[in-house]
C-alpha cells in the first residue's frame, strides 16, 4: 500500500468506553497479524486529554477511559507503538473534530492502512478522513489479508447473501477500512516492549470554536 519506508497499519483506540476500546483491542490482534506479513508494525491511535488535564477534570476522566490506562492496555496487547494525541480543552470525542488530527498524522507519517472498528463512531471518522486525505476506504469487512503486497478484504454485499473480496485501486496510499470487530479477539503479548509517541495538538480549541459557529 504505502510507499513510506516503515509500514504501519494504525487501528483507532476508541476511548468513549470499555465496549468501544475493546474493540479497537480485537482489531489490534489483526493488525498484528497483517503487519507480521509485510514486515511492518501495528500501533494504536489514542486521542484524548493529557496526563495533567486527567487530574484536574476527575468527573470526566471516569467517564471515559483515561488515556495513561488505554496505553498501557495496548502495549500488554502487543502494539509495536502507541501514538498519544495530547488533546487539551477537548474531552467528548467529535468526528469532526478528530478528523483534522487524524487526516494531519496520516498525511505526516503515510501508514500503510488506517483501520476502525465498525461503529457509528468508526464509521463517520473514517469516512470523513479519508475524504481530507483523498485516500479509499473499504467499509464493513469481516476479514482482511495481504495478497502479492496489497491490502484484500472480505466484506458482505447484496445485502449479506454473498462475500465481495476487495482491494484498493491505488497501492501507494494510505488505505482506510471499518472492521467488523466482534470476528477477531484481542491477544495479549506478554514481554512484547512497544514504543509511545506523544504528539501535542496546538490549535484544537479554536477550530473547535470556528466549527461551532458554523
Amino acid at each position: 500500500m504505502s510507499t513510506s519506508a516503515e509500514k504501519e497499519i494504525w487501528v483507532f483506540g476508541d476511548l468513549r468506553n470499555e465496549r468501544f476500546f475493546g474493540f479497537g483491542l480485537n482489531i489490534l490482534a489483526k493488525a498484528r497479524e497483517l503487519a507480521e506479513q509485510v514486515s511492518g508494525k501495528a500501533a494504536m491511535v489514542l486521542m484524548g486529554l493529557s496526563a495533567d488535564d486527567e487530574l484536574k477534570n476527575t468527573s470526566i476522566s471516569q467517564a471515559f477511559i483515561p488515556v495513561s490506562e488505554a496505553e498501557k492496555s495496548c502495549l500488554t496487547h502487543g502494539a509495536d507503538k502507541v501514538y498519544i494525541f495530547d488533546i487539551e480543552g477537548r474531552s467528548v470525542p467529535r468526528a469532526d473534530i478528530f478528523e483534522h488530527v487524524l487526516a494531519d498524522a496520516v498525511l505526516k507519517h503515510r501508514p500503510m492502512l488506517v483501520l476502525f472498528a465498525l461503529t457509528d463512531f468508526g464509521r463517520e471518522l473514517a469516512a470523513r478522513t479519508a475524504t481530507i486525505c483523498n485516500c479509499g476506504l473499504i467499509a464493513d469487512c469481516l476479514d482482511l489479508r495481504i495478497e502479492n503486497g496489497d491490502v484484500v478484504t472480505t466484506s458482505p454485499s447484496w445485502g449479506g447473501e454473498i462475500m465481495a473480496e476487495i482491494t484498493f485501486s491505488n497501492s501507494h496510499t494510505t488505505g482506510f477500512a471499518t472492521v467488523q470487530a466482534h470476528v477477531h479477539r484481542a491477544e495479549e503479548v506478554p514481554g512484547k516492549a512497544g514504543v509511545v509517541e506523544r504528539v501535542q495538538v496546538d490549535g484544537l480549541l479554536q477550530l473547535t470554536q470556528l466549527i461551532d459557529l458554523r
